[in-house]
């Protein structure tokens, strides 16, 4: 039998860390998580909804690299002219961010952030991006043999037969 002599100060520290944990997740920061799939060549919203104040500063990044950013007395500032934010609608407390003619290479995690003079909301989007069968072939090379395949299909399909 093993005997520790600071058992009790163990449980203790234990008992505080999992209190303060408690308290921190009943924090005023709001984040919300959502999935979106993307037709490719197609636009797109990644939603972000929050408590609208004054002096809101919206902010997205995709992998954690800032991609837009909104400030209303500066406007829309973004790295490429590939997303819009939807300034008309920020100060009703909407930040969703459209993704213009999504591609495979816009598939990822997508995080919102607003911060405002009275605490943290936001969204992480993750953007899925897919194309819908617009091709279906069929052929019969033999007796015993059937060929099946797609075109424009995106990701690329299992199939099984059965």
């Amino acid at each position: 039998m093993c005997v520790c002599p600071h058992e009790g100060r163990m449980i203790g520290t234990f008992r505080g860390v999992c209190a303060l944990l408690w308290i921190l997740s009943l924090g005023e920061c709001k984040i919300s998580e959502f999935q979106v799939t993307c037709v490719i060549s197609e636009d797109c919203v990644l939603p972000c909804t929050f408590t609208p104040t004054r002096n809101v500063l919206v902010r997205w990044y995709k992998q954690e690299v800032l991609v837009h950013s909104f400030l209303p007395s500066e406007g829309q500032q973004g790295t490429d002219g590939k997303v819009l934010l939807f300034k008309d609608q920020v100060a009703h407390g909407n930040a969703s961010l459209l993704l213009q003619h999504s591609s495979t290479a816009d598939r990822g995690r997508y995080t919102c952030r607003v911060n405002s003079t009275v605490d943290g909301d936001g969204s992480i989007v993750i953007v899925r991006v897919e194309a819908p069968i617009s091709d279906l072939i069929m052929s019969v090379t033999s007796e015993r043999h059937v060929l099946c395949g797609t075109k424009g299909v995106y990701p690329d399909p299992s199939m099984q037969w059965a």
